[in-house]
């Protein structure tokens, strides 16, 4: 049996991590899959521009809670400029 040397019932800083990492993938799934139906794309070319202006938004961020809402203001901005061009 494995034993750790961490409080019962406190999860590790790793487990909390990896926690985090899925539930803002699961947001941002949905995010995507919300956005290309609005604008009629394609889920996966959404995703491709999303996650870059989710990484070049982040390395800048000194706060991360809203960054999924401004990605997505940015994302939707770009592609209905490219419709009015």
């Amino acid at each position: 049996m494995e034993t750790n040397n961490r409080p019962a019932g406190k999860p590790s800083e790793k487990t909390s991590q990896q926690y985090l990492e899925a539930c803002e993938h699961k947001l941002a799934s949905r995010e995507i899959d919300a956005i290309a139906r609005d604008l009629d794309v394609p889920a996966a070319a959404i995703a491709e521009i999303y996650s870059q202006l989710y990484a070049d938004l982040k390395a800048q961020a000194r706060v991360t809670d809203y960054l999924r809402v401004f990605v997505s203001r940015k994302l939707r901005a770009r592609y209905k400029s490219r419709r009015l061009t």
